[in-house]
């Protein structure tokens, strides 16, 4: 439309409130304030363009007071300052462990939708952080012959189907592996709870479940598509962090058995991109627009 009429106001207008939604607040201006010069007296408009101006701005100051070593939530965050409610009756962890025995307790408890204790939901995510943090961009996994391996693809907060793949397919095991190959969260109302149950089993067999990083892992996924207030309103802010720390240390791309290349979305802006490549992404980071 705009390249038919380049004075259509309310092209400019439906484009950058498209991209203000998308976070694109540069460009967004743009079209707010062509939209402006074409309507002065249109005074949504001319919010929206203050809006992203003040958008662009704020993130320019963050960009300015930020150091070489900007403080992680997993650095503040204090667990042994949580307390258990007396009246929690559910899973609990023990010295910071998870086991089966968490996991089968996790699954009933989450599956009556109660909450978990604040305290094990910062466990959980805290000790995931530390073991994604020594794990590689890339990883290779080794399926032996006459050995089955299943990639799952997104579960987007639907807990209820995550259940119900382990009904039909089992549960994660050594003899069972998993690749759940991103978009863990977001769209669906119990998103946390598919992470949480991700995660723990994660920890108690890290060589049979493995985890891939999707689009939605991000903080911009997050609070677009619902993550961010669902973890809010559940728990706080803080584990949200966590959550963002976690995601950001999530392998990128899987290999199995060097044939079978798997990762969540995205080819390559440039040709001859190797497997070495990946491996050499700094993936501790929010994605750009233009990608990793």
């Amino acid at each position: 439309a705009i390249s038919l009429k380049p004075s259509y106001g309310k092209a400019y207008y439906r484009r950058g409130c498209a991209r203000m939604e998308l976070f694109k607040y540069a460009e967004a201006s743009k079209d707010f304030e062509r939209v402006v010069r074409l309507s002065p007296k249109d005074l949504d408009a001319r919010a929206k363009y203050k809006a992203c101006k003040k958008q662009i701005q704020a993130a320019k100051f963050a960009k300015a007071i930020a150091t070489e070593h900007t403080v992680r939530a997993s650095e503040t965050a204090n667990v042994d300052a949580i307390d258990v409610p007396v009246s929690y009756e559910g899973p609990r962890m023990e010295d910071g462990k998870v086991d089966q025995i968490f996991i089968d307790a996790l699954t009933e408890f989450l599956k009556d939708e109660k909450t978990l204790a604040k305290k094990f939901a910062y466990e959980i995510v805290l000790a995931a952080i530390a073991y994604f943090r020594k794990q590689p961009t890339l990883c290779n996994i080794d399926v032996p012959v006459g050995k089955h391996f299943t990639v799952c693809g997104d579960i987007h907060g639907q807990f209820y189907d995550l259940l119900n793949i382990f009904k039909l397919n089992g549960t994660p095991s050594l003899e069972n592996p998993y690749l759940f190959n991103g978009d863990f969260v977001d769209r669906g109302s119990f998103s946390l709870e598919c992470i949480l149950l991700l995660l723990s089993y994660k920890l108690a067999y890290p060589e049979s479940l493995f985890l891939a990083r999707g689009n939605h892992e991000s903080r911009n996924m997050n609070q677009l598509y619902g993550f961010k207030g669902e973890v809010e309103a559940k728990y706080d802010e803080t584990l949200y962090n966590l959550f963002c720390e976690a995601f950001c240390l999530l392998p990128l791309a899987h290999v199995i058995n060097d044939t079978v290349f798997v990762t969540h979305g995205g080819l390559f802006s440039k040709d001859g991109v190797t497997l070495n490549d990946i491996r050499a992404i700094d993936r501790d980071q929010e994605p750009p627009d233009s990608g990793l």
